[in-house]
């Protein structure tokens, strides 16, 4: 993976990410808080050799 495509990668998991939030903050403001928890996501991108 070059480093452009690490951050193609990156950018498509931010929006992904974003639209999670989006459901996630609208089921909020709808009372929907029944099972719900915060989670925290950890990623990390680094270049190794085999």
């Amino acid at each position: 993976m070059t480093a452009g495509e690490l951050r193609g990668l990156g950018r498509e998991m931010h929006a992904l990410i974003e639209k999670w939030q989006a459901r996630a903050r609208a089921a909020q403001e709808a009372g929907d808080t029944e099972g719900r928890e915060n989670v925290a996501l950890h990623l990390y991108g680094f270049p190794f050799r085999t």
